[in-house]
Order: C-alpha cells, then structure tokens, then sequence
C-alpha cells in the first residue's frame, strides 16, 4: 500500500505557512478504505493493513 507522504495518525499540528489556515482536520476513520486502487477493499470498508500503515513513525506527545 502506498501512502502520500506526511499522512499518519499522531498528535495535531502543522502549518500552510498562512495567516488563514492554521492546521488541518482529518475527519475520515483511519485504516477506512478510499477504493479499489493500490489494492483496497470497496470504499468506505475495513481496511488493516492501512490502518496498520498510519501507525507507522508516529510520534507521540
């Protein structure tokens, strides 16, 4: 499975380096499918293996 790079659950933060925006929002379930592509179940189905992969390198405060 391929993840875009800076995708991963940990704590919140992060800047778009704008006085509009101050963080993102991530208001999906981790680790829920967004399709078929890379090899994922059906949208919106249980995926592991990306839930497992979010976990990856994370940091935590």
């Amino acid at each position: 499975m391929v993840q875009p790079p800076g995708r991963l659950i940990g704590a919140p933060g992060g800047t778009y380096g704008d006085d509009v925006v101050d963080t993102n929002l991530w208001i999906k379930p981790p680790g829920e499918s967004d399709g078929t592509c890379n090899g994922g179940p059906i949208a919106g189905a249980w995926w592991p293996a990306a839930a497992v992969e979010l976990t990856r390198n994370v940091t935590l405060p």
